[in-house]
């Protein structure tokens, strides 16, 4: 008897067969009928990637997306950081990033990356395992073999801007099914939509810590939030006995990987070399004349227009926030989701008084 998965994969097949003899139609109604049965056993990444194989051939087609990002709103993420990523994006961010990536497919034994290669690509297992073997000198710590299996990610590619080398060997043990997506598309996105900066900073968290090494605890990615509540900004100098900078600002979004905050204008001319400065965030609530303090650093910078005015945006991600402060903040400042006119308009009164 054939499985449902099995199914499954000879639909696609199919679908590539037809794909292949210019049978469009035919094809993208295959790989329609894929993604919906991936959806519904809750395989987020087979059924993107049944997606991604249909708008390569389906080029116009009116809400193209919508069916996708409607069975994403109904799978349980059960904090998995890949599933997380996609199911947390608005339309708009799915659609572009959909049209960004590509499936690639490796037999055994192939080498996906090697010690030297620029980190270009952000790579999702969809289906197959991957050998991750660190260069021994520059990790030596036991974890520096990891096998990727369904549902991990891989590549050191944030901060989106900077340039970085892979300093180990990625081999595919099996025939493995990998989406990717190039740095480049993913600053081209993120440059577009502020929010997808901030999903990248959160997903890379869950594999990375700040410096780029492998995290020895990994860091489940959870709800991001929209809190309205205050913030100082330490930002800390490399200079001993240097009094940091101070900036004020609003919070956005907020999850355990890291926070979004709103700066004024008043720093647009001042806030040029923001990244990678390690900070304070100082989180307070008013009305308690209290709050929590969390260590991080400056993972990117964003311009945004509002209205008639024009605002910065940064993302910070934390190094570390005790779970019983995150609590504390989601309980007294948590305003429900949709509310970014609201934090919009509480700033724009605050700085103009």
């Amino acid at each position: 008897m054939v499985d449902s998965h099995t199914h499954k994969q000879l639909d696609e097949k199919a679908a590539d067969e037809l794909s292949g003899q210019n049978q469009v139609k035919q094809a993208a109604e295959l790989y329609r009928t894929a993604m919906q049965q991936y959806a519904e056993s809750g395989k987020i990444l087979s059924a993107i990637a049944a997606k991604v194989r249909e708008l390569k051939i389906i080029k116009r087609a009116p809400n193209k997306a919508r069916d996708i990002y409607d069975a994403l709103r109904t799978i349980a993420a059960n904090n998995i950081p890949s599933y997380e990523f996609f199911t947390k994006m608005s339309y708009d961010e799915l659609l572009g990033i959909l049209q960004a990536l590509e499936v690639e497919v490796f037999p055994p034994g192939s080498i996906v990356k090697q010690a030297g290669d620029p980190e270009t690509d952000l790579y999702f297992v969809v289906s197959g395992t991957l050998q991750e073997t660190a260069d021994p000198a520059s990790d030596t710590s036991p974890e520096n073999q990891v096998t990727l299996i369904e549902n991990a990610f891989t590549g050191d590619i944030y901060p989106l801007e900077e340039d970085k080398a892979y300093n180990g060997t990625l081999t595919s043990t099996t025939e493995v099914e990998l989406l990717k997506i190039s740095k480049h598309d993913l600053l081209r996105l993120a440059q577009k939509k502020y929010n997808f900066e901030f999903l990248c900073m959160e997903l890379l968290s869950t594999r990375y810590d700040i410096g780029g090494r492998r995290s020895k605890q990994i860091i489940r990615a959870t709800q991001r939030y929209q809190l309205l509540t205050r913030v100082d900004i330490k930002v800390l100098s490399d200079v001993p006995n240097e009094k940091p900078l101070v900036l004020n600002g609003f919070t956005e979004d907020i999850s355990l990987g890291g926070a979004c905050i709103c700066l004024s204008a008043a720093y647009l001319s001042g806030a040029t070399n923001l990244i990678g400065k390690r900070v304070i965030l100082a989180l307070r609530v008013a009305r308690l004349l209290t709050g929590v303090d969390v260590p991080g650093i400056i993972a990117w910078k964003r311009e945004v227009n509002r209205g008639k005015g024009k605002d910065i945006i940064i993302g910070i991600q934390f190094k570390e926030i005790p779970p019983e402060d995150f609590e504390f903040i989601k309980r007294h400042c948590y305003i429900g989701d949709g509310a970014e006119q609201m934090i919009y308009s509480l700033w724009q009164s605050c700085v103009t008084k």
